[in-house]
């Protein structure tokens, strides 16, 4: 069975096929990316009936530059879970950032966006990470100098998180 990355940095940056989480992983991620962009990232591929897919949106959608308001953020998610049903989905909350971006980029308005998508995912009967309860012992060390990515010790965690989330055990 393969397991296929979707969305941004967050899982972009675990390189392309992440071996820290089995064999068979695909990972499609691209930097920047927002939910309008998940359908682009799989036109490629066809994701068998048993496909895992493990998506990551909500950070760069709630940066008023590139998102969309929340409720057609949502409605994208919605749309593209709907059109792939009997996929196994687990849904990387956003982790949100060690302190606002910009005053319009903010670590609360990742939340709504990430909650929104969870909501989505969880009703799909998917797996949530809580990415932010996740890293929340590791404080701001989390995160790498820009405040937005994650650190190597935020990696280590969400790898974790992810490898259990996924049944697989890392080395």
């Amino acid at each position: 069975m393969t397991t296929y990355l979707l969305g941004d940095s967050h899982l972009a940056h675990l390189g392309p096929t992440a071996p820290a989480l089995g064999a068979g992983v695909v990972n499609l991620a691209v930097g920047g990316a927002v939910a309008q962009d998940l359908g682009c990232q799989v036109h490629a591929v066809s994701l068998p009936d048993d496909a895992t897919v493990v998506v990551s949106v909500g950070t760069n959608d709630a940066d008023p530059a590139r998102g969309l308001p929340l409720d057609a953020f949502g409605a994208v998610v919605d749309a593209f879970l709907a059109a792939r049903p009997g996929r196994r989905w687990v849904y990387v909350a956003s982790p949100g950032c060690a302190g606002d971006i910009d005053e319009s980029w903010t670590a609360t308005g990742m939340a709504r966006y990430s909650a929104r998508a969870a909501a989505a995912f969880d009703a799909a009967g998917g797996v949530v990470i809580d990415t932010p309860t996740l890293l929340s012992p590791l404080g701001r060390h989390a995160f790498d100098e820009d405040r937005l990515h994650l650190s190597p010790q935020g990696y280590d965690a969400l790898l974790a998180a992810l490898a259990s989330s996924l049944g697989t055990t890392r080395p």
